[in-house]
Parts: structure tokens; C-alpha cells; sequence
């Protein structure tokens, strides 16, 4: 008897057998991939739950086959199917198909709970808007296409999103659609969108939190009517789809950056809440960055009886450099737009002598400011809250940066200083000394490059 082949048969059996009573249990099942190009559409049924696929990192290239004519819109053709609760994929790049024009492409389509998409490098097509070929990286079934769907428990994590072609209207990342009534949290987070981006995330559904994304386009911002090409929203909130709108709650926007890549880069809108028709309630906004843009936050009129602005909490966030900071469009019920940074020490639409906050138009109020930027740790040094002096770039914590418009130059603490620096050549930046010596002055300004500008901060 040989004792070694015997062994290795028994050994071989007994990894079937296990692996059969695994996927006879419901156990996860994990599929290795290795480096390599496959191009193939791919289907996930329902029965194949938490099923992990796994890739070898940027090498294991997953490439789409399957396109739509544009004439079918919104017909999805998934190039990544997934139909069963519990699957989880990491580890790829993900392309879309090859560029065909006229034609769009449906990229991952979900239909499932609990589903996990992270640690992977989507490239989308960056099509023409006008010929309706612009690519999509991931999107969930509509309730309208898939009676019933429910994708509770969807997290899109630590993903990098980038264009595949050059088209000068970008490419769409991610779209959440309306799912059946009830659904519990969907989570968009930590991912980084780049390059020719049209639109980063559509939220459809209620019960959603989308935090801690880097949204930068390279595109500068298309106009209303989309008579030029660019970038539309970065993050858009609004039921849009077919039967709706159905009103949204839940909504958490946070921690993200909303900017264009360079000057006259940009989105048309930063942040889009609402539609006409549409009512919102528990929408929160806070800790974002928000520059470069057309329209900061745009907040739509609703038309309806309910009062959408009066559901909005906006605070704690940098809108500064965009050409309008705040709109609110709706017509019965005020936004309030309190402890936010403008750019400038004044406060929205201000100018503190230095420089003139982000501008907001319709029924906006302003009461309250705060005097630095969030979010930015000018030591480096744990924590960056309240309780670190150094938490932001003029050196004084966020609980003493609070002060009425009206004066807020006067409420500032701790006490101003004795001496203001003047430098008709300034050339410094914000936080630094000012060319020549000296500290910076109580409003972390350098220099100011007029006296009367010096004159007029003085106390």
C-alpha cells in the first residue's frame, strides 16, 4: 500500500467535503483572483450569499463588456451584477468597457443587503453628455425596475474613482436609487474621486450617510441648462427617479471635501438638496469643505407645503471660494447658516479688510460665524478639537472663534495684541510670520498691506 498516495487522497477528499459542507451551510466563499486582465461581464445570483471576491490589488484588472445605446436610458446593462446578500468585493481595478459612442455604461449594479464594495481603483468612461455616454461606476436597482429591492447595508469604502477617457463631461461614480420603504443605513465613505468627474454621489433613498470623501474635479463647472460641458454636482440629494419624488430623511453629509483641482475648477453645485415636489426631513451637514464651486449648497424649492430649509442642520463647515456660498431657493421657510467659515472673519458676504466671505443669496441667516477654518491642525499635534488651541489656521480653538457678525472682530479671545505688522509687499500666506519678522497678528493675518486696513482691525 502506498501510505503517501493514500494520505493525500484522504487529504484531498477531506477538502471537498469541507468545502462542500461550507457552501451547503451558507458559509462565506471566497474566490482569489489573481493578476491579470479578465474581461467579462460578471453575475452574482441571489442564491451565491456572502460570497467574497478577492483581488490581487491593481493588477487584477476586471474590464466591462456590455454597453447600452443611449436611446434606452435609463435601461441598465450591469457589467458587475450582484444579486445576493453578503458579497463583498476588494482588491481590483475595475474599467469600464471599451469607449463605444452613443452608448453608456451600467458599471456594478446592485440588487442585495449588505453588500460591500472597497479597496478598489474604479476607471469610468468620461463621455459627452450631449451624445448620453457618460460612464457609471456603481449604482443600485430602482424599486420601479426591481419591485421589492432593498439594499440596507450597502457600504462603498476606501475606493478611488478616476476617468478612463478624456470626455470633456466626465464620468458619474456613484448612484443610490430609491429602494423599497424602510431600509435601514447605506454608507458612501472615505473614497477619493478624481479627474474628468461629472457627479460623484446621487443619494435617491433615505437613511443614508455619505462622510469623509475627497470629491475634486478637474473639470471646471458646466451651467445651468448644461449648455457647456463640465462638472454638475459633487454630491446631490434628491429623488429624482420614476414615481417619485418620495420625500428622504435620514441624510447625513459629512467630513467631505467638494472642490475643483485648480483655479476655475469646479461643480455647478457642491451640494444639491431637494427637488421641486420633494419634502426632507433630518438633513445634516456638517464638517465639510467646500471651494472652488459654482453654487457651495444649493438648497432647492420644494413647492410643497412642508418647510425643507427649517430640516437642514449646516454647520461647522469651510464654504469659501465659491461664487455663491449658500442658495436657498425655497420660499416658505428661512436656512439657517450659523457657525460656519465664510474665508473671512466678517462673515458671509463681508469683508474683513483682508479678504470677502463666500456670498449667500435667498432666504439664508447669518447670525452667528467662526473665526478660523475647521478642520485644519496647524501643529499637527492631537486633538483636533475644542480643546487644542492649534486646531485651525489662526491659532485659537473652535469654542472661542464664535462671535456675532455684527462684531465680530471686537469679541474675539484672547485679547488683541499690542502690535499690528504692515507690509505694502506682502507676499506671505495665512499662519506664517509676515515678511520681515514679527508674529502674526490676533487675526492670523501676516501682514495687512494697507495701514488703514491695520487701522480698522486695531483695538
Amino acid at each position: 500500500m502506498n501510505t503517501k498516495f493514500n494520505q493525500a487522497v484522504l487529504a484531498v477528499l477531506f477538502v471537498c467535503l469541507f468545502t462542500f459542507l461550507a457552501v451547503g451551510n451558507g458559509a462565506a466563499t471566497v474566490i482569489n483572483v489573481a493578476a491579470g486582465l479578465y474581461t467579462e461581464d460578471l453575475t452574482i445570483p441571489a442564491t451565491k450569499t456572502n460570497l467574497e471576491i478577492v483581488g490581487a490589488g491593481p493588477t487584477s484588472i476586471i474590464q466591462g463588456v456590455a454597453t447600452v445605446p443611449a436611446i434606452l436610458f435609463p435601461q441598465a446593462n450591469p457589467n458587475i451584477e450582484i444579486l445576493a446578500s453578503g458579497v463583498k468585493i476588494h482588491g481590483f481595478t475595475i474599467k469600464s468597457p471599451a469607449f463605444v459612442a452613443g452608448n453608456y455604461s451600467s458599471g456594478i449594479v446592485i440588487g442585495a443587503q449588505n453588500v460591500e464594495i472597497y479597496s478598489n481603483a474604479f476607471q469610468c468612461w468620461a463621455g459627452d453628455l450631449s451624445n448620453g455616454d457618460i460612464g457609471q461606476a456603481i449604482q443600485t436597482y430602482h424599486v420601479a425596475a426591481v419591485p421589492g429591492v432593498n439594499v440596507s447595508g450597502l457600504n462603498v469604502h476606501d475606493n478611488t474613482f478616476t476617468h478612463l477617457t478624456a470626455g470633456t463631461w466626465g464620468y458619474e461614480a456613484i448612484y443610490i436609487n430609491r429602494d423599497a420603504p424602510g431600509g435601514i443605513l447605506v454608507t458612501v465613505q472615505n473614497n477619493t474621486f478624481s479627474g474628468n468627474l461629472f457627479r460623484a454621489v446621487t443619494v435617491e433613498r433615505s437613511n443614508v450617510t455619505v462622510t469623509g470623501n475627497s470629491i475634486i474635479t478637474d473639470l471646471v463647472p458646466t451651467v445651468d441648462g448644461f449648455a457647456t460641458a463640465g462638472a454638475y454636482e459633487g454630491i446631490s440629494v434628491r429623488d429624482a427617479g420614476f414615481g417619485g419624488p418620495v420625500d428622504q430623511t435620514g441624510i447625513t453629509v459629512t467630513n467631505n471635501t467638494i472642490k475643483g483641482s485648480g483655479v476655475g475648477n469646479g461643480f455647478l453645485q457642491g451640494l444639491r438638496l431637494g427637488i421641486t415636489g420633494e419634502s426632507m426631513s433630518s438633513i445634516t451637514v456638517t464638517g465639510n469643505t467646500l471651494s472652488g464651486n459654482t453654487t457651495g449648497v444649493l438648497v432647492k424649492d420644494p413647492g410643497v407645503a412642508d418647510n425643507v430649509a427649517t430640516q437642514i442642520t449646516l454647520a461647522n463647515n469651510n464654504i469659501d471660494g465659491n461664487a455663491t456660498g449658500v442658495n436657498n431657493l425655497e420660499t416658505d421657510g428661512a436656512l439657517s447658516a450659523d457657525n460656519n467659515w465664510w474665508g473671512s472673519y466678517k462673515g458671509a458676504g463681508l469683508s474683513d479688510g483682508f479678504r470677502t466671505g463666500d456670498s449667500v443669496s435667498g432666504m439664508v441667516t447669518v447670525t452667528i460665524v467662526t473665526l478660523g477654518e475647521y478642520g485644519v491642525d496647524s501643529d499637527g499635534v492631537a486633538p483636533n478639537d475644542d480643546t487644542d488651541a492649534n486646531d485651525d489656521n489662526d491659532g485659537y480653538s473652535d469654542a472661542d472663534e464664535v462671535a456675532l457678525v455684527s462684531n465680530a472682530l471686537d469679541n474675539l479671545s484672547p485679547a488683541a495684541p499690542s502690535n499690528i505688522y504692515v507690509n505694502a509687499d506682502f507676499t506671505g500666506s495665512i499662519g506664517t510670520d509676515p515678511d520681515g519678522g514679527g508674529p502674526a497678528t490676533k487675526m492670523g493675518y501676516d501682514a495687512f498691506t494697507t495701514i488703514q486696513a491695520a487701522i480698522n482691525a486695531a483695538q
